[in-house]
């Protein structure tokens, strides 16, 4: 992101006192290493490039319902809600 990290956009997420400050956040990164300090922050995390099924795995994990939609043939993924 051009003007802030994830991480520093994640703080500020988690700072807040609206509804948002309690959604699971899912880090996406190419970079592999692992982060002490940035796990109390994400949810998860996935390693790019990031295929649809991990990342529906992990939206399961974390409570969300998802549904694979058909629509004029073509599939699609709806989340329905956590």
């Amino acid at each position: 992101m051009p003007v802030v990290d994830g991480e520093s956009a994640a703080r500020h997420i988690k700072s807040t006192t609206n509804k948002n400050s309690s959604t699971p956040i899912i880090a996406v990164s190419a970079y592999c290493g692992s982060d002490n300090s940035a796990s109390t922050l994400f949810a998860a995390s996935l390693s790019k490039p990031v295929q649809k099924a991990d990342l529906l795995a992990v939206m399961r994990q974390l409570g969300f319902k998802t549904s694979t939609l058909q629509d004029g043939g073509h599939p699609s993924t709806r989340v329905v809600t956590r």
